[in-house]
């Protein structure tokens, strides 16, 4: 499952294995950063693009899924979709999610390299990477990956804003407390300073089985309400 079928990647992880005496562990940390996956994909993989093309691969290496505009918004071209196409073609480690060449994603190893990489060589540019994403799925109608993006580059606050905005009340109408209560403790201390978070928290709390807990968020929603004057969140 780790090597998703991919041959070398087999051959790699069981030569790999051979140095380890714990089978277990190792196949659960295996991924992208072993010492031969990663020296494998970066002989075959990154060094033999150009370096428009490895730019391209590290600044949208952000994001779990691409599209074409996407591409565009994080990296500043504006051939996004024919070089996924054409990246796609040449490179069976970009796998397509649908029938229509839209979306596509990098094999899971290929990925933890990129994100290894990216972290290394532009660590300064990853919160701007991040909060790229982040608009991009706000504008497009995702903001469960927004708050994620948002997370990722620091911005909390914004994130909880999103939450509050409309997000956490989609989560609590289909049921999917245990998202809510996750993305809340993500955003962390940042949703605790809006009123609709903090009653979204509550709703979780209750859909959980927490009443007790649900009662707080409750009690400090209407006194949040109550202290600042604030109309509750839709």
């Amino acid at each position: 499952r780790r090597t998703e079928g991919w041959a070398a990647g087999l051959v790699l992880a069981g030569l790999s294995l051979r140095r380890s005496d714990d089978t277990q562990t190792f196949v659960d940390s295996f991924g992208g950063a072993d010492g031969l996956v990663s020296d494998y994909l970066t002989d075959e993989l990154l060094d033999s693009l150009a370096d428009h093309d490895r730019d391209t691969l590290l600044a949208s290496c952000v994001v779990d899924r691409l599209c074409g505009p996407l591409v565009d918004h994080l990296t500043g071209r504006d051939d996004g979709t024919q070089w996924l196409v054409r990246l796609a073609a040449t490179n069976q480690l970009l796998r397509p999610l649908d029938s229509t060449g839209t979306w596509y994603r990098h094999h899971q190893l290929v990925l933890d390299l990129l994100r290894a990489e990216a972290t290394r060589s532009l660590p300064d540019r990853l919160p701007d990477l991040h909060r790229r994403a982040a608009t991009w799925f706000d504008e497009h109608g995702e903001p469960e990956p927004a708050v994620r993006h948002l997370v990722l580059a620091g911005d909390r606050v914004q994130a909880a804003a999103v939450l509050a905005a409309g997000l956490g009340w989609r989560l609590i109408a289909t049921g999917a407390a245990d998202t809510l209560h996750r993305m809340l403790a993500d955003v962390g201390d940042a949703a605790d300073s809006i009123t609709g978070c903090v009653l979204q928290a509550g709703w979780s709390a209750l859909l959980r089985n927490e009443i007790d807990l649900a009662q707080q968020r409750l009690t400090r929603a209407r006194a949040m309400r109550e202290d600042d004057n604030r109309a509750w969140d839709p």
